[in-house]
């Protein structure tokens, strides 16, 4: 009865927050990559001094990065979780939201 309903609840609750957990620490990873992209490309096409060497590069992608966005797994579960329908907008939260991270991350490595 009363208990199963609550257990449905939580568990409802759990598989929402681990899909949103999830989204972003794919969204980090992809902007942390395409970032450091930018600045490879950067440095080619303005003929500058390597900023990063290849090991460091290599090391943030496949050491930091991977490290930095998996503790996104574990992010409490927002309060508006289960106020939110299911599928709702879902195509513009995966495509609107990783190029809004990006143009934050963006905006963030430029100097001031």
């Amino acid at each position: 009865g009363h208990r199963t309903i609550g257990v449905l609840y939580n568990s409802i609750k759990e598989s929402r927050r681990c899909v949103d957990c999830i989204l972003m620490v794919l969204i980090h990873y992809l902007c942390g990559a395409v970032e450091l992209s930018v600045i490879v490309a950067l440095q080619a096409l303005l003929c500058l001094p390597p900023p990063l060497e290849g090991i460091h590069i290599s090391s943030m992608l496949f050491v930091l990065l991977p490290i930095m966005s998996l503790a996104l797994l574990f992010n409490k579960a927002s309060p508006k979780l289960m106020k939110e329908l299911p599928l709702k907008k879902a195509d513009e939260k995966t495509l609107a939201q990783p190029g809004r991270l990006m143009s934050l991350y963006a905006l963030r490595s430029v100097p001031s």
